[in-house]
């Protein structure tokens, strides 16, 4: 069984990393919200400008995070998400 990645102990590596996990989080899970949302209010305006915008806020936190942290914040996020889809699977 393989061992989750060790994190490295500067602060500002763990809020580049906070910042890069959130813009997963914001990106695509709040965008497809809002369209559902604009659907069924009937408002298509609400799902085209403010979902748009969501998640072109989402691509600025993913910046903000990689200045701040540089390569090894994905580096990092990608090894985690590998270890828990395999913790997931079974593999």
């Amino acid at each position: 069984m393989p061992h989750p990645p060790r994190l490295i102990a500067s602060r500002r590596f763990r809020v580049a990393l906070v910042l890069a996990l959130l813009s997963y989080l914001v990106g695509w899970p709040a965008a497809a919200l809002l369209g559902a949302i604009s659907a069924w209010l009937g408002t298509e305006w609400l799902g085209v400008i403010v979902g748009t915008t969501t998640y072109a806020f989402s691509w600025l936190l993913l910046g903000v995070a990689v200045l701040m942290g540089g390569r090894e914040v994905l580096v990092f996020a990608r090894s985690w998400t590998r270890y828990l889809l395999r913790r997931l699977l079974g593999r």
